[in-house]
């Protein structure tokens, strides 16, 4: 009976042990947010890196709640939202976004206080070659998604921004469309046998010499579906 007495104690004993320890683990560690404290960002690392790459942010007061603490990369164009993976108050834990080439600020807001990096963090774009439609087993000129779109000889292309291509083709000639956000290749000018396209700075416009007859040049404009005038 003692033994029985004393075994149900240490059981119970361990118990609240444990439970305890599992409270313990939940608790949020650090100093939380003060409103009456400006905050600081001291330094990052690493100072350059790719997309995902994982930037850790030095400072103070950034506090514990990640709702309240937004990073943003800051390139030319636009101010590129960060993922915040990790935070206690004085270290951010964060991802590179997609951003422009170069040197970029990194923007810290915290409940509505903002301050901004002295330092740049170079970012470099990842370069890799992929095929975006057609097959080289197979040709054609098939329009449609960019899984079952087939071409015949290109002689030219035009990057007109956006995931956007004009393709030139020789062989059986016709200039296609390609969108790749909209998994659509549409064929836009029937026909015609230009040279190579020149795009104008702001990609606007998209001019093509025939090569045959008497050499017509056409515009492709963006503001008309990229339809030849």
């Amino acid at each position: 009976m003692r033994n029985c007495i004393f075994y149900s104690l240490v059981l119970a004993l361990l118990f609240l042990i444990g439970s305890c320890k599992d409270s313990d683990d939940n608790k949020t560690t650090g100093a939380t947010y003060d409103p009456n404290q400006p905050v600081t960002v001291e330094s990052f690392m690493p100072v350059e890196g790719k997309l995902r790459e994982k930037v850790i942010v030095k400072g103070s007061n950034f506090g514990t709640d990640k709702s309240k603490v937004k990073v943003y990369f800051v390139d030319e164009a636009a101010e590129r939202l960060s993922t915040v993976i990790g935070i206690d108050n004085n270290t951010l834990y964060c991802l590179a976004p997609r951003q422009l080439p170069g040197g970029n600020r990194i923007k810290v807001i915290v409940d509505g206080k903002e301050v901004t990096t002295d330092g740049t963090f170079k970012y470099e774009q990842a370069q890799n070659v992929s095929t975006i439609s057609g097959s080289a087993s197979k040709d054609g000129n098939d329009d449609g998604d960019l899984a079952s779109a087939k071409f015949k000889y290109m002689w030219g292309i035009a990057a007109v921004g956006n995931n956007t291509v004009l393709a030139y083709q020789r062989d059986d000639p016709r200039v296609r469309l390609i969108s790749v956000d909209d998994n659509k290749v549409t064929t836009v000018h029937p026909g015609f046998k230009g040279g190579k396209p020149a795009v104008t700075k702001d990609k606007q416009r998209v001019y093509s010499i025939g090569w045959e007859g008497t050499h017509t040049v056409y515009v492709y404009m963006k503001a008309s579906g990229w339809a030849p005038t």
